[in-house]
């Protein structure tokens, strides 16, 4: 079985059963497979939503509008975007403005991941406006 059929297989069995999260490893157009198969193509063959991760920094406006028009044009469903970073609310309002997308939170840094570290941050995310409605 190839790596693609393993992984594919692998979520394809856990729907119905639990809520789950698959990370794209550093964004939608990054390969899977020294053939090319990408994040997107996964992401679309198995139906799931998308919640992009953006940072908040010099060049977010951009990056984050060309991944927005990339899940687009393949029919992703794009749930909404999380930045991570310190916050920049003119950066927040353009991608909302021109993505024409829900900014669903802003992260800031974690310096050093640990669990408590992890529920501090979810803590302080806006509860209304968090994937909860997707997942009743």
């Amino acid at each position: 079985m190839t790596i693609k059929g393993f992984i594919q297989k692998t979520i394809r069995g856990l729907y119905g059963r639990y809520h789950f999260i698959v990370e794209g490893i550093g964004g939608i157009l990054v390969p899977l497979t020294d053939s090319g198969y990408l994040m997107a193509e996964l992401t679309r063959r198995l139906k799931l939503p998308c919640v992009l991760v953006a940072r908040s920094t010099l060049g977010t406006i951009n990056h984050t509008l060309l991944s927005i028009e990339s899940l687009r044009r393949r029919k992703i469903p794009l749930l909404g975007v999380f930045i991570n970073g310190p916050k920049n609310r003119d950066n927040r309002n353009a991608i909302e403005r021109f993505g024409d997308v829900p900014v669903l939170g802003e992260i800031e840094r974690i310096a050093t991941l640990t669990t408590s570290s992890i529920a501090a941050a979810a803590r302080k995310l806006d509860r209304k406006a968090t994937l909860k409605p997707h997942f009743t």
